[in-house]
């Protein structure tokens, strides 16, 4: 559901520190629902990317089903959590018709994933697809980016990113009038003796107000909704705004 040509050029050179911090600092705000799931629940992961998530969840005793539209990111994610394949599935694409109706407590999206999808229709989409696989009163818990972020970090902004398998150069800007960032992401991914390779992807990300996110989730089958500000960086709090807000839903 994201775009996959972006993670798939690029997947050798995602897993730097920035990016893996996200996923860890989503698990520990995902704790105080977690803590209330009995033992060996179904958790369902949108864009599971790397299986960074995938791996703390399924270490909690979970039942974890990643779905993602990269092979290459996906590949990273069953080497991640292969001796937790016991209690780990991944497939690619959408995960509507992979998982049993109303067999989950919680489907997760970490990352940003819903700003990734183009228009309110996919979104109210995944909403939909989330709240199928939901049992009654399950929950759905994802992060967005707010305005604030955009107007700020996106735009006319460049990021340097060193990973284990490479640098990532981003350089963002902002559509105000569209409320689209855009990221030209350069990939250096590194081969034996010193040599690289490059990959260039552009890829688009969609600002969702809150009040659209509430009203797709109550068309969606979501009873409740609530977000909070939230950030994944420690040192947010020293700037005028935290970036993100972290949405609970609860299905009907």
């Amino acid at each position: 559901m994201v775009q996959s040509s972006l993670y798939s050029a690029l997947a050798e050179a995602y897993e730097n520190p920035e990016h893996t911090q996200v996923s860890h600092a989503f698990y520990a705000r995902l704790l105080p629902i977690l803590c209330v799931l009995e033992s060996g629940s179904r958790i369902v992961e949108l864009g599971c990317g790397s299986g960074i998530l995938t791996e703390l969840l399924a270490k909690d005793g979970f039942r974890v089903a990643g779905f993602d539209s990269s092979p290459a990111m996906l590949a990273l994610a069953r080497r991640r959590c292969r001796r937790l394949s016991a209690r780990v599935t991944f497939a690619q694409g959408e995960f509507g018709d992979d998982i049993r109706a109303h067999e989950a407590a919680l489907v997760v999206a970490c990352g940003d994933v819903i700003n990734h999808l183009p228009a309110r229709v996919v979104v109210r989409r995944a909403f939909r697809l989330a709240a199928r696989c939901l049992r009654p009163g399950g929950r759905l818990a994802f992060d967005v980016l707010n305005r604030w972020c955009f107007e700020n970090y996106w735009r006319d902004r460049t990021y340097y990113f060193e990973g284990a398998g490479g640098e990532l150069v981003m350089r963002c800007s902002w559509d105000g009038t569209r409320r689209i960032g855009t990221a030209r992401t350069t990939g250096y991914v590194r081969l034996p003796k010193g040599l690289r390779r490059r990959h260039i992807v552009d890829h688009n990300e969609r600002l969702y107000e809150p009040d659209e996110i509430r009203r797709d989730l109550r068309a969606s089958g979501f009873a409740t909704s609530r977000f909070d500000a939230w950030s994944p960086w420690p040192d947010q709090h020293l700037e005028p705004s935290l970036d993100r807000q972290f949405w609970v839903a609860t299905r009907s």
